[in-house]
């Protein structure tokens, strides 16, 4: 992999068009770290109450959470709910579509 890329698990992240240098990503990563990042990120896929002006979970990783992955939410699974809407919408579309 080049100058430029990243990769985790499942993700290529391409920076080679961006002026990023190796101080730049130290300081990213510093700034990360500093800023309690990996936390917040936990926080988020806990569905901690961490959207602060709704005093809400964020809950948006449930949009790509697979079937069967329990996300919490005040102690109810929510991805099921997540499902059943994508199915309505995928029938909806394949509906208005003619397909």
């Amino acid at each position: 992999m080049g100058r430029g890329c990243g990769r985790d698990r499942r993700n290529l992240f391409d920076y080679s068009k961006n002026r990023i240098t190796d101080e730049t990503l130290g300081l990213l990563f510093q700034l990360a770290q500093e800023s309690g990042l990996r936390e917040h990120i936990d926080a988020m896929f806990r569905g901690d109450k961490i959207n602060t002006s709704e005093k809400r979970a964020v809950l948006h990783v449930a949009l790509r959470a697979p079937r069967g992955a329990s996300i919490l939410h005040d102690g109810q699974n929510v991805v099921p709910e997540v499902h059943a809407v994508w199915t309505r919408w995928r029938f909806f579309r394949s509906r208005a579509h003619g397909a």
